[in-house]
């Protein structure tokens, strides 16, 4: 099949409609609407549904198409797990708690999360993906992700 055209779009995971902004998009290029946002809609169920998935739309010159869905980003992940529309990128806006820390002394627009949760996407995240990079190493991703965003990570100190 020869590609004609690629079309990336940003489609809420199970959530697509034949309405603005994804309808007249689809229209534009014949493609059957309720046929393609049942069929996104099931691929997509397992993801939280806020979660805004990137897909690559392949439209062939025999008016055929086919899509991919990519993963999303490690750092709408993170989102998603502090449930933060926006992380300003300021250190110190979000701590994730790995110690026996004195929470009353933390100033009150601190927030703390489990390094277990953490590492609980991370298994969630390798599974979804296929991946063959080790838990260690994406966990450590995970971890530099969360710092460039402006979140800490404490460690107890023996």
């Amino acid at each position: 099949m020869i590609t004609s055209r690629v079309v990336k779009l940003q489609i809420q995971a199970g959530k697509a409609t034949s309405g603005p902004p994804l309808g007249p998009v689809l229209g534009q290029f014949k493609i059957p609407m309720m046929e393609f946002c049942k069929d996104f809609n099931e691929k997509t169920q397992h993801f939280n549904s806020t979660l805004m998935l990137t897909t690559i739309l392949i439209l062939y010159e025999d008016n055929t198409y086919s899509y991919i869905v990519k993963i999303p980003k490690v750092s709408n992940i993170i989102k998603q797990l502090v449930n933060l529309e926006l992380l300003n990128g300021t250190p110190g806006s979000f701590i994730i708690d790995n110690a026996d820390i004195n929470k009353e002394k933390l100033h009150s627009s601190f927030s703390i999360l489990s390094p277990q949760i953490v590492y609980e996407v991370v298994l969630l995240y390798k599974e979804i993906t296929l991946s063959s990079i080790s838990v260690r190493s994406l966990y450590r991703t995970f971890l530099a992700s969360l710092k460039s965003m402006g979140v800490f990570v404490f460690t107890k100190k023996n």
